[in-house]
């Protein structure tokens, strides 16, 4: 009987991240389809919820390695990268496949000294495959920084990389056209699929709403997910104040924990708000919630593909959000085809309302219209609702990641 292909899957931190989830899902899931997975984190920093604890009560076979962190810091990156090759020496596996930026560049460091060395004896390399969970090519890092982040990219790309996998073909483009990190046929579209299961039927309505203070008759929108700057949750408590100079009825909830929580509820109370927010914390059951939103929102200033909105789509929620990042793809355009075929078409029907970044006026006009329309927030609802089942489930990713390995292995 053939061993299992073992693959040591690597992430920056496993904190409560859209990330963080999906690592925890693929190391649980791939199980089931005969491989071994060894998961591999760094540090998750004070503020910040970690995720390790339930990583270690589904029984994952998790190392922490402390030097990883998302800082950058030459000295304990260089260790970091220098304990990552130690253990690929170690456990030798047939593919590393690294998660988020900082695990990409230091893992991949890495594995290319383990590489040179394995060749040297005669052995098979390690293969290579990172994932982008974000845009990270331009507004996110300082312009000096960017510069540098963008070279290291692009030599690891040619030099110590098998595969490069994004989460929407936006990234994709930005990639491989706009920045030139690798070529085309490196590059695979795999968007991200979520174990979806509670959402196949919601709770009945009521219980989040009776715990937060709103009535069956208002108007709740809410933002889901880590409270950091880049999801700009200020931004939307800005918002939420002119939406509710428009509809008394309209109330909000911030879904979330992290570093920023603990400023926001003294913003809303500048904004003069307070008794308008509910700030519910860090939540792991989310049906219940979704169940009594009206509308969900999503305000980051960058984005890769947010798991929040493919929950809000699950759950048949109506959607205003930024159009940053890969949200455009998830909100307007569809897939079709396996992995290797790349093949992407325009949907006809849209699945929520996109609004220009930073500008709190033209998404609170946005929710507005949602608020008044009930029918439009419907229909969002319905046709968000089958595309998230339909492409966007668990399965699906596992298979394509399956797939995925198989291609890389066998070149």
């Amino acid at each position: 009987m053939p061993e299992p292909v073992r693959i040591l899957r690597l992430i920056t931190r496993l904190n409560a991240g859209g990330p963080g989830r999906h690592v925890l899902w693929l190391t649980e899931g791939m199980t089931a389809l005969g491989y071994q997975t060894d998961l591999v984190t760094g540090s998750v920093p004070p503020g910040e919820d970690d995720l390790t604890v339930l990583a270690h009560g589904k029984g994952l076979a998790l190392r922490q390695i402390p030097e990883l962190s998302r800082e950058v810091r030459f000295l304990a990156d260089a260790k970091a990268s220098w304990k990552i090759a130690a253990l690929l020496e170690e456990i030798s596996p047939d593919i590393l496949h690294t998660h988020t930026s900082k695990a990409g560049l230091v893992g991949r460091a890495g594995a290319a000294l383990v590489n040179r060395r394995r060749r040297a004896r005669g052995l098979p390399p390690i293969a290579i495959i990172h994932t982008f969970h974000g845009n990270v090519f331009s507004g996110y890092f300082s312009p000096p920084k960017a510069v540098l982040f963008r070279f290291l990219e692009r030599y690891l790309a040619r030099h110590a990389t098998d595969a490069i996998v994004v989460l929407a073909p936006q990234q994709r483009a930005e990639i491989v056209e706009r920045f030139r990190i690798a070529p085309a046929a490196k590059v695979f579209v795999v968007p991200l699929g979520l174990d979806l299961s509670e959402f196949q039927k919601l709770p009945p309505r009521g219980a989040f709403r009776r715990e937060a203070g709103f009535g069956p008759d208002d108007f709740v929108v809410g933002i889901v997910g880590r409270i950091a700057a880049v999801k700009d949750h200020p931004l939307f408590l800005r918002s939420a104040a002119i939406l509710a100079r428009r509809l008394p009825k309209a109330r909000f909830a911030v879904v979330g924990g992290g570093e920023g929580l603990s400023r926001l509820p003294v913003l809303a109370r500048d904004l003069g708000i307070a008794g308008r927010v509910f700030f519910a914390g860090l939540r792991t059951v989310l049906a219940a919630i979704y169940a009594d939103l009206d509308a969900v929102t999503l305000t980051s200033r960058n984005e890769g593909t947010p798991l929040s909105l493919i929950e809000a789509m699950a759950a048949g929620r109506a959607i205003a959000a930024a159009d940053v990042g890969g949200v455009r793809d998830l909100l307007t355009a569809e897939w079709e085809g396996e992995i290797t075929s790349r093949r992407f078409f325009s949907s006809a029907r849209p699945r929520g309302l996109l609004v220009p970044p930073g500008d709190p006026e033209q998404l609170a006009s946005a929710l507005e219209t949602l608020a008044r329309d009930g029918g439009l927030g419907r229909a969002l609802g319905q046709s968000g609702r089958e595309y998230a089942f339909r492409y966007h489930g668990l399965r699906r990713l596992l298979d394509d990641l399956d797939r995925l390995y198989r291609l890389v292995l066998a070149t």
